[in-house]
């Protein structure tokens, strides 16, 4: 007597329906293991901002989205939660040097749940007659992220509106 609640046989059918639940779920949720780190970081100076790109970790099956961060790995800049996305523009001040960190991050998005971070370090480049660090002009409102369009420009019914 192995397993006295178990069953001895099991029906095919249910057993691919239980496998699949339990592939889903793991698909869904990830595991409890770290993630790989993201591999080929690398930083590209731009105006004003570094551009970060990183590759896909081999294996990458438990990698939900990244976490990037800027000067310190205490610091998050932005979290991702798309594996496809592989960059990130982090503005910085014309020729100052910055720290970055990429780490992934699985489903569960806890602290046990992110890979080690990966650093690279760059400066942005500075642009001629510009300032070092861009400004918000003074015609644009400061938003809560909210959608401030207006009709300018919009198409609708075939012609443009709101254009005079």
């Amino acid at each position: 007597m192995r397993y006295p609640n178990y069953p001895r046989e099991v029906d095919p059918a249910e057993r691919q329906r239980q496998r699949q639940q339990i592939s889903l779920s793991i698909r869904l949720q990830g595991t409890n293991q770290k993630p790989q780190p993201p591999r080929d970081v690398r930083a590209i100076a731009s105006a004003r901002a570094v551009l970060v790109l990183w590759a896909l970790p081999n294996p990458f099956g438990d990698i939900a989205g990244w976490r990037i961060y800027k000067d310190t790995e205490a610091n998050l800049y932005r979290e991702i939660s798309d594996r496809g996305t592989r960059q990130c523009s982090v503005e910085c001040s014309a020729g100052t040097t910055i720290n970055v960190f990429v780490s992934s991050v699985n489903a569960l998005g806890s602290p046990d749940g992110e890979s080690q971070k990966v650093q690279v370090q760059a400066a942005a480049t500075a642009e001629g007659g510009a300032p070092l660090v861009a400004s918000t002009p003074p015609d644009v409102a400061a938003t809560s992220g909210a959608d401030t369009t207006s009709s300018i420009g919009r198409v609708g019914g075939g012609r443009r509106e709101g254009l005079s």
